[in-house]
């Protein structure tokens, strides 16, 4: 009878159209993209005083990878390619290796909050070179690239000298050795250089000094850090100093500044040290950027923000919203996502990245011309319900107009939209009791 009644509608909607909407069929029902990933490279000391110990590091999210079934649960694997070329494009280093995710739940596969984090190490001479990285998806055989340049610097045996600035997510102090463990340091590196204001605001760097002096006595002495923190403007942000003493030759520091109140935008980092006994200065810099949620905008776009909580939010929730006074918009938004927080007291709200990860989603694929994504039939489904679990598409039926049945087997829901155009204008003709609420 359901099925039967669905029928009905859609013949009714072919013969009696109605106003048009929609727009492109389903990305993930055509070819995927290429998978897109971010890559950093480290420089410290090597062993050998006369080369410089490299880390190439890449970070790929889950949803960016094709995930097969296992036993267990599911499995991504990929391969990453990486060549090394010097300035005169001959290569010096290089080679593939093979790397996986692994999770246990299907949402976890398209998860863009779970990543892999990993490095290769290579011994390179000083000098310029050019880096390129390529990932290659073994079970949908897409490959994405990235090309750097690369600059190494020269860490002599006697030369005062800093390694570069590593940026990380989390740094803690650990016994064990384990791969990303530096001086009794566990850092974990922070790849894309982006951190989120709200959601990841703790910025830890890690660096190490290189041939400290001291005296025949023996005595190490003391040096001073400068931290100086610019905006894209070149106006100091943030500013401290701080006093160490000198335990040995080569010393390994970290700090960790608070990025919470910092705008969106690009950011350059100036660590200077100074060692007092010779009056030496060296100075390294780090770009990052920072990023605030969508949400958080608070300004004219303010309603507009309110406006898009419709598919989550209550009718009184949104009235309430809307007769927030200015300065109290920002902590009435946090109170309204905090109550729906599914993991409290962690860094991630994972309800609301995942709706406004739909919501990007559907304007960036339901979008028409007179209408944004996130206002469209598919677009207000899309973001209540998710991905559909299958998508039966019909653009060539004859005698009828182009149309597509979303399923969501799950919730045992099925939802009907039809072009009525001719141009992509996907509207909702079934089910009739969400039709009432469009």
């Amino acid at each position: 009878m359901k099925r039967l009644f669905r029928i009905v509608f859609l013949l009714c909607s072919l013969l009696y159209p109605l106003d048009g909407r929609g727009q492109e069929e389903l990305p993930h029902m055509m070819p995927p993209g290429v998978p897109r990933f971010s890559i950093d490279a480290l420089c410290f000391q090597a062993m050998e005083k006369e080369s410089t110990y490299v880390e190439v590091c890449y970070k790929i999210v889950n949803d960016e990878l094709q995930f097969a079934k296992t036993r267990n649960g599911y499995k991504a694997s990929f391969e990453v390619q990486i060549l090394v070329n010097d300035s005169a494009g001959n290569q010096v280093a290089g080679g593939s290796w093979r790397d996986e995710i692994k999770v246990k739940t299907f949402d976890e596969t398209n998860s863009r909050l779970a990543f892999r984090v990993n490095f290769v190490p290579f011994i390179l001479g000083p000098g310029t070179y050019h880096l390129k990285v390529k990932i290659i998806d073994l079970d949908s055989k897409l490959s994405g690239e990235v090309k750097k340049v690369l600059y190494v610097p020269f860490y002599g045996a006697k030369d005062f000298s800093m390694s570069t600035i590593e940026l990380a997510n989390s740094i803690v102090r650990q016994k064990t050795s384990s791969r990303f463990v530096k001086s009794g340091y566990m850092v974990v590196p922070n790849v894309s250089r982006t951190f989120n204001a709200l959601l990841n605001p703790s910025l830890y760097i890690y660096y190490e000094i290189y041939n400290f002096f001291s005296d025949s006595l023996g005595d190490k002495g003391i040096f001073d850090v400068e931290y100086c923190i610019f905006n894209k403007d070149g106006n100091v942000v943030h500013i401290e100093s701080k006093t160490f003493p000198k335990l040995g030759e080569n010393v390994a520091q970290y700090s960790k500044f608070d990025v919470s109140s910092y705008e969106s935008g690009a950011y350059r980092l100036r660590v200077r040290v100074k060692d007092e006994q010779t009056g030496e200065n060296i100075e390294e810099y780090s770009d990052f950027s920072v990023t605030r949620p969508y949400w958080s905008i608070i300004g004219q776009d303010f309603y507009q923000v309110v406006k898009q909580l419709s598919y989550i939010a209550s009718k009184s929730e949104i009235d309430k919203l809307k007769k927030e006074k200015f300065e109290n918009r920002a902590k009435a938004l946090v109170e309204f996502w905090k109550k729906r927080d599914p993991t409290p007291g962690t860094p991630c709200n994972e309800t609301m990245l995942e709706y406004y990860r739909r919501l990007r989603y559907a304007n960036e694929h339901f979008s028409t011309k007179i209408q944004q994504g996130w206002l469209t039939d598919r677009g207000r489904i899309y973001i209540t319900y998710g991905p559909p679990d299958q998508v039966e598409r019909h653009p060539y039926e004859r005698n009828s107009k182009p149309y597509q049945v979303w399923y969501y087997y799950t919730n045992n829901y099925e939802f009907v939209f039809v072009d009525q155009t001719g141009f992509g204008y996907f509207i909702l003709v079934y089910p009739p009791y969400w039709l009432e609420n469009r």
